[in-house]
């Protein structure tokens, strides 16, 4: 077992038993970085999560949502951020992000991708982060 930790995390890599090759990964988020608490992935809200990080910047909430982004998507194929931009106004700070994603069909089925506009939010008072997701536009692809 290594252990690795960040500003953002705990990690630690495990070898299961008996299974040399079969490394398990173990992340935990730190409470000083965010705090998700509050969002229960098998029931969805608009809240997600509380930055905890200070000062919160456009740079800093920028890189909080590129790496939610990626813990919801790194193992997803045909996920891809097509555009992004970071935006200020009062004390919100805004960013919006282009995304892909791929269903791919079985049995007759046809692949679908679908063009997505995630718009995530922060109360740069608070840190309470709020994200609301939509589909563009969906096409269909090859039958399979």
């Amino acid at each position: 077992m290594s252990d690795t930790e960040t500003e953002k995390y705990f990690e630690s890599k495990r070898v299961r038993i008996g299974y040399p090759t079969d490394v398990l990964l173990d992340r935990v988020n730190k409470l000083s970085y965010i705090d998700r608490s509050m969002y229960n992935v098998l029931s969805p809200c608009d809240t997600i999560c509380r930055f905890n990080y200070r000062p919160i910047t456009t740079g800093s909430f920028k890189t909080l949502v590129q790496y939610l982004w990626f813990i919801d998507n790194y193992q997803t194929g045909g996920s891809k951020v097509l555009y992004s931009c970071v935006s200020e106004a009062g004390s919100t700070i805004k960013y919006v992000m282009f995304t892909t994603t791929v269903g791919y069909g079985d049995w007759g089925m046809h692949d679908q991708i679908s063009l997505n506009r995630s718009t995530y939010m922060v109360d740069e008072q608070s840190g309470i982060v709020i994200a609301h997701h939509s589909v563009v536009r969906t096409i269909m692809g090859r039958s399979n």
